[in-house]
């Protein structure tokens, strides 16, 4: 997980799913008055952290920059900006 003392989804005063496919469902989430999405694994599902660490670090403008990483109650996801 990215470095932090604590957790965007610790932050989160809003949110609605936008999608529910079968790896993951996807929400908007309001987090201190910017949106961000939400990328929640179902089970059996994750990431390969090695290519989200590596992902994490490009920042390239009208992309999506990877925020957040880890498990929550054993559920992989994923926190990104949200584009647009």
């Amino acid at each position: 997980m990215r470095k932090s003392e604590n957790s965007l989804l610790d932050s989160v005063t809003g949110g609605r799913l936008l999608h529910r496919g079968g790896e993951a469902s996807i929400y908007l989430l309001n987090i201190g008055n910017k949106p961000f999405v939400l990328k929640w694994y179902n089970d059996g599902f994750s990431f390969d952290e090695s290519v989200v660490r590596n992902v994490s670090k490009v920042h390239e403008p009208g992309l999506y920059r990877i925020e957040e990483w880890g498990k929550r109650n054993e559920t992989p996801y994923l926190i990104y900006d949200y584009v647009e």
